[in-house]
């Protein structure tokens, strides 16, 4: 497997009141598409409900190749915590808390091209530290950007 390179982890966006929430899963649905990104994979979808209190938890997946080494991999838990159903203008809102989770990887070698013999992996370090490093700052910027920009999306989606 290739290396993952941090950018962003455990940044959290909470939002506490009213908000349509699947106007909100829509909403980074958009974003996703504008940027480029794949489909969304979800990895898990996990619902509770004790009343008329319910919680959910969405984990989902979705990712960007930059080039035949990079791509952008993002991870991002939605969870929309002791919330209640209503009715606004017609439209099903719901009120709660909702936290978003959001981790953004560069990914190298993510297809695990050098990985097959030792010196593809030797060498593959070598093009890593001293070749590639200009280019790899140029796109962890770009993942860090737009990683500020989708924080700045949902929270003028939300209202915060």
């Amino acid at each position: 497997m290739g290396q993952k390179i941090h950018i962003a982890k455990d940044v959290v966006v909470s939002f506490t009141g009213s908000v349509v929430f699947s106007d909100f899963l829509s909403h980074i649905r958009s974003w996703c598409k504008e940027y480029g990104y794949s489909v969304i994979l979800e990895e898990s979808y996990e619902e509770k409900e004790k009343g008329d209190v319910k919680s959910v938890t969405i984990k989902w997946k979705f990712d960007k190749k930059i080039d035949d080494y990079h791509q952008f991999s993002w991870k991002l838990k939605i969870a929309l915590e002791d919330y209640r159903q209503g009715l606004t203008e017609g439209k099903k809102v719901e009120q709660g808390t909702l936290q978003l989770l959001i981790n953004a990887d560069l990914e190298r070698d993510f297809e695990n091209k050098w990985q097959k013999k030792p010196w593809q992996t030797l060498f593959r370090g070598f093009v890593d530290r001293f070749v590639r490093s200009e280019k790899e700052d140029v796109i962890s910027s770009v993942l860090r950007k737009e990683t500020e920009e989708f924080q700045f999306s949902v929270k003028k989606f939300l209202g915060i």
